[in-house]
């Protein structure tokens, strides 16, 4: 059961990210409902209360380092969101392997970006509204990176409990 819980964490992640690639938003719901999530799951794995506030602790942090980057405007509001609630699921232990994947990601996405943003656009491409927005835009949809990070380092979940 935990298992299908943690793919259905995944395919949340997943609709983050598709959101944030067409639009460069990113749903409350998205880190909602991976926030409430986690809650079921931590107790199907029999977490105790010290490990569930310690996990929830995590993503607290991140929170508050996010919300620093973003006054500074370097991530929006919803990537701070969306890696919060994704940091809630990998705890203190398995947050650095988690934030590595991501920022891995993120280098590959925003190289991506780079290289795509310096071709020309073909014209088929051009008339597809996201695409030619992802094309103009200067910002990098980060949920994609969080999405990306997370499914990397989904070997790690709850692997200090089991």
């Amino acid at each position: 059961m935990t298992d299908i819980l943690v793919c259905i964490f995944l395919l949340i992640l997943l609709t983050g990210s598709i959101y944030d690639l067409k639009s460069f938003k990113i749903p409350n719901y998205v880190a909602l409902s991976a926030t409430f999530l986690f809650l079921p799951v931590a107790l199907l794995e029999h977490m105790s209360l010290p490990e569930i506030l310690l996990h929830i602790a995590a993503g607290g942090v991140v929170l508050l380092a996010g919300f620093v980057l973003y006054s500074f405007n370097f991530i929006g509001a919803g990537d701070v969101k969306m890696l919060a609630a994704s940091s809630i699921w990998f705890g203190f232990a398995e947050l650095p392997i988690f934030l590595c994947a991501v920022a891995i990601g993120g280098g590959f996405l925003a190289l991506l970006l780079i290289i795509f943003r310096r071709v020309t656009l073909p014209t088929a491409w051009a008339r597809v509204g996201w695409i030619q927005n992802l094309y103009k835009e200067r910002g990098i949809p980060y949920g994609v990176a969080i999405s990306a990070g997370a499914i990397l380092s989904y070997p790690q979940l709850f692997s200090s409990q089991v």
